[in-house]
């Protein structure tokens, strides 16, 4: 009864042995490839185009004033940049614009994303873009473009204009901050408020 318990146990210790070296090379081939898995997702971050990791720098805010002759220009905040040293060029998110008007006056622009060019300091901004101007008109589009030597916002994507009055759309949108003159180009229509018409003349009236 011994001899056969001890062959028994014998029996049962090799057989665990494999076990347990299956299991172990079972969890080494899991490992090592769990391994390989999270290697090749960090270098298919770190190869992508524009990817967060090709930013030289990171900024959870910005900040920046243009002046000229000691007069502020404009101002940009955004809440998020990523700078990319080698594009010369700031990927912003949540950005904030004030254009200074020589009067006095602003205008106020906003974005939720855009990208800021170092070196010609244009802007493009995309996303539920607004424009507060003088006047109190308010101008709404997807997309625009500010051309700093020129001083000029555009836009190639539908514009709407709300103005006291009245609202005008069309397909694209030019202002020009210097002078103070804007234009809205392609298939324009106006929309008449009699709300707002009446509120004017009640007013002009009093």
């Amino acid at each position: 009864m011994v001899a056969k318990f001890s062959e028994s146990l014998g029996s049962s210790q090799g057989l665990l042995r494999i076990g347990l070296l299956t299991v172990a090379a079972l969890l080494t081939a899991f490992l090592g490839y769990g391994i390989w898995r999270a290697l090749e997702r960090e270098q298919d971050r770190s190869t992508a185009p524009g990817s967060a990791m090709d930013a030289a720098m990171q900024l959870s805010q910005m900040d920046y004033t243009e002046m000229e002759n000691e007069r502020r220009v404009w101002t940009l905040h955004s809440e998020t940049a990523a700078y990319y040293q080698d594009q010369q060029k700031s990927v912003l998110a949540d950005v904030r614009m004030v254009f200074f008007l020589e009067d006095g006056r602003e205008i106020r622009l906003r974005s939720s994303h855009g990208t800021l060019f170092i070196d010609s300091k244009n802007l493009e901004l995309w996303g539920l873009v607004q424009l507060e101007m003088p006047e109190g008109y308010t101008i709404h589009t997807d997309k625009v473009s500010y051309r700093h030597q020129q001083h000029l916002v555009v836009s190639d994507t539908p514009t709407t204009l709300n103005g006291p009055e009245l609202t005008l759309t069309g397909e694209t949108f030019e202002y020009d901050i210097a002078d103070q003159r804007g234009s809205l180009n392609g298939a324009v229509r106006a929309v008449m408020d009699p709300s707002k018409l009446q509120r004017q003349a009640d007013a002009a009236g009093s």
